[in-house]
């Protein structure tokens, strides 16, 4: 997206009108644009809306996995992770998503 104010108030004005709850987000920016990373709970209209907005996008399965609140309970799901030979590409932040395997864009 352009990083530009009023741009990300729009996108996620879309969202909200047509009712879809954002699971998780990630948002990184550079001077002249910004990249926003969301895991939906409806992603087939999420890709509608980005669509009609006319903004460039790619999809990627995302895990989504529920964590105590203790120390290195991330740690754990990391080590897992490298045992299997599979990288760690982005990371979310999400308050409450119940942990399944979910479509990221």
């Amino acid at each position: 997206m352009v990083n530009k104010p009023g741009v990300i108030a729009k996108v996620l004005g879309e969202f909200a009108q047509a009712k879809i709850n954002i699971i998780a987000i990630t948002m990184m920016d550079s001077v002249e644009h910004g990249v926003m990373r969301v895991v939906f709970d409806a992603p087939e209209k999420a890709r509608s809306v980005l669509q009609k907005l006319n903004l460039p996008f790619n999809e990627t399965g995302v895990l989504c996995v529920t964590l105590t609140n203790e120390s290195g309970a991330l740690a754990s799901v990391a080590e897992k992770l490298a045992i299997n030979h599979i990288s760690i590409s982005y990371a979310y932040c999400t308050a409450g998503a119940k942990g399944e395997e979910l479509q990221g864009f």
